[in-house]
């Protein structure tokens, strides 16, 4: 995917070509992940403690699957791992 933009300077005007090859959106996750993503989100936001068993009962999925899918989505970019903590990188909420 290309994406083509004009940045104006004082003096100069620049094009700019932008290619991004593989820029997931929120379409690209599974149910799963999607649900996963969002209770994630609003529990860190509220600043909950994130426990495996409560993630469980709230998403309905075995803490290995949930451990699973964290690990996919920090690969993917979804989620990282900052001091031992949690971090969303990307929203699937607008």
């Amino acid at each position: 995917m290309l994406f083509f933009f004009t940045l104006n300077t004082n003096k100069y005007s620049h094009k700019i070509k932008l290619e991004v090859s593989n820029l997931e959106t929120a379409r690209d996750l599974t149910d799963a992940e999607r649900k996963l993503m969002i209770i994630l989100f609003h529990m860190i936001n509220a600043g909950k403690p994130l426990s495996l068993p409560v993630i469980s009962l709230r998403t309905g999925r075995s803490e290995e699957e949930i451990r699973k899918m964290v690990d996919d989505l920090c690969e993917r970019g979804w989620l990282s791992l900052e001091n031992g903590r949690l971090k969303v990188m990307r929203s699937v909420i607008k």
